[in-house]
């Protein structure tokens, strides 16, 4: 099945049309994807046969989400998800946060050939000191540790964060609020993974 078949008969973009030059350029991504993971280990082996459902779609659903006009970083990037996804899709000011030497040059090659504006920092996390509108991640830390992380590259006042996580994720929410964690959250259902959410984060506070 192909990329623009798959989109269709999944229906979960009818309010936003993907354009036919926008799915070109994810499917090229998806094939670099496949071309360099077995030098470059970007993900794992066994998702690659369900790559556009695995890692593109379950990317492309924040879409939804975000203000494409605003500011974005992408925390731990890996191979591009779901940040580079998001820049393909038009969010303009997108940053990419990888510590992964490697992974950075694949982002870099993806960016070049997809002809996808966006900064890629080959940094940990902890080193950022700008200041973004929204903050994004998937599998990269835990729900506690990325308040943590939102708090230092985050504005004082109207960001958000946008958390990919999985079925246990409202164990995570406890653990955050037991830690003294105070914030407000959305959880809108994923459309990949049978009771994983993404969660909408924001006015995060610690007592």
């Amino acid at each position: 099945m192909s990329f623009s078949d798959f989109l269709r008969n999944e229906g979960c973009f009818s309010e936003k049309i993907v354009s036919r030059e926008t799915i070109q350029r994810l499917e090229l991504y998806d094939s670099l994807l496949k071309k360099w993971n077995a030098a470059y280990n970007l993900v794992e082996t066994g998702t690659l046969d369900d790559s556009i459902h695995r890692h593109f779609l379950d990317s492309m659903q924040l879409y939804k989400l975000v203000d494409c006009a605003k500011s974005l970083i992408d925390l731990g990037s890996g191979a591009g998800f779901p940040g580079m996804v998001l820049a393909i899709l038009g969010v303009s000011n997108t940053t990419l946060v990888e510590s992964n030497r490697k992974k950075c040059l694949f982002m870099q090659e993806v960016s070049r050939q997809t002809s996808t504006s966006v900064q890629i920092l080959n940094q940990r996390v902890e080193q950022i000191t700008e200041k973004y509108d929204q903050v994004t991640a998937r599998a990269f830390a835990s729900l506690s540790q990325l308040l943590e992380i939102f708090k230092n590259v985050s504005r004082e006042t109207n960001s958000s964060g946008y958390f990919l996580k999985g079925e246990r994720w409202e164990e995570e929410i406890e653990v955050c609020e037991d830690e003294g964690w105070i914030f407000s959250y959305q959880a809108t259902p994923s459309l990949t993974q049978e009771r994983a959410a993404i969660i909408k984060v924001w006015d995060v506070n610690k007592k």
